[in-house]
């Protein structure tokens, strides 16, 4: 009987979304302002914010929300901004160079593949529509 509630309570707990936590720390060189930003755009044309930090004398910052779904958020630098999708439990480190913004974000940690996955098919994307536009 334990064993049956036990894992009873296991299925339930798999099946039912938690909200967790979420964190983007990292390292930019060249910053162009003093702040990131993480925000959700929504149907209606307005922005969900989910964090804010300030970079600190070396370009470091750490952004934290708690999210319940994975969904599609915009990491800024006040200036350019880059698509991620992001999961409950993420726990990645980014470092970039605005110089070359796209082209040199990295991440690694907890759920970063799929962080450079899109960082990799927008670069793909992006090559792909140069060519398209650029006179032979």
């Amino acid at each position: 009987m334990k064993n049956i509630f036990l894992i009873t309570a296991a299925l339930l707990a798999t099946t039912f979304s938690f909200s967790q936590n979420l964190t983007i720390q990292g390292e930019i060189q060249n910053p162009t302002g003093k702040s990131v930003y993480l925000f959700v755009p929504n149907e209606d044309r307005t922005t969900t914010f989910l964090d804010s930090a300030a970079l600190d004398k070396d370009g470091k910052f750490k952004l934290q929300a708690t999210i319940d779904q994975t969904i599609q958020a915009v990491f800024t630098d006040g200036n350019e901004n880059a698509q991620l999708i992001v999961s409950p439990g993420d726990d990645v480190k980014m470092t970039l160079n605005t110089r070359f913004f796209d082209e040199t974000m990295r991440f690694s940690g907890k759920g970063a593949e799929k962080y450079n996955a899109l960082m990799s098919n927008y670069l793909i994307n992006e090559a792909i529509a140069l060519t398209h536009t650029c006179p032979k």
